[in-house]
């Protein structure tokens, strides 16, 4: 047993006489292995907000809507998501698809009414789906690649 006035010699001792010199390299092999360690988290971290950001997507594309209740509003006919009824959505997915893949004119308020009709009723994505195979989906993906843009300062 050391007393404890005593100082164990080694990596933790303060002395410089009891240093040794560090290999050849030894100290740039740390340094890469820092630096690599270091990316590694920063994509750590990004994959973990691209998974959240994706989870948020498809909880908003699959959760199911609140159900119309028995002789309220809208019981018998369509449920208004996103403030429109589903005929108005399928009148209004020609310009909405238009919109989402040549950037055409398209009022904003139409636009979060269809995006939000869209995400809330599974018959009206199938019908969207169906018409314009994968551009919900390639929309999606270009949301999601243009937050994480922003949030980088891209």
């Amino acid at each position: 047993m050391t007393e404890p006035s005593e100082k164990p010699a080694g990596p933790t001792s303060r002395d410089p006489a009891a240093w040794s010199a560090c290999p050849e390299g030894e100290l740039a092999g740390l340094s890469t292995r820092l630096r690599a360690k270091h990316r590694r988290d920063r994509q750590t971290r990004g994959l973990g907000v691209a998974a959240v950001a994706v989870l948020v997507v498809l909880a908003a594309v699959f959760w199911p809507a609140d159900p119309v209740e028995p002789g309220g509003p809208g019981a018998g006919a369509t449920p208004p998501y996103g403030g429109i009824t589903c005929g108005e959505c399928v009148e209004m997915m020609p310009e909405y698809h238009k919109h989402l893949t040549a950037d055409a004119d398209f009022p904003p308020r139409d636009a979060a009414a269809m995006a939000a009709h869209l995400a809330q009723c599974e018959l009206c994505r199938d019908e969207f789906n169906d018409a314009y195979p994968g551009v919900l989906a390639a929309a999606a993906v270009t949301l999601l690649v243009a937050s994480t843009t922003r949030r980088r300062g891209g």
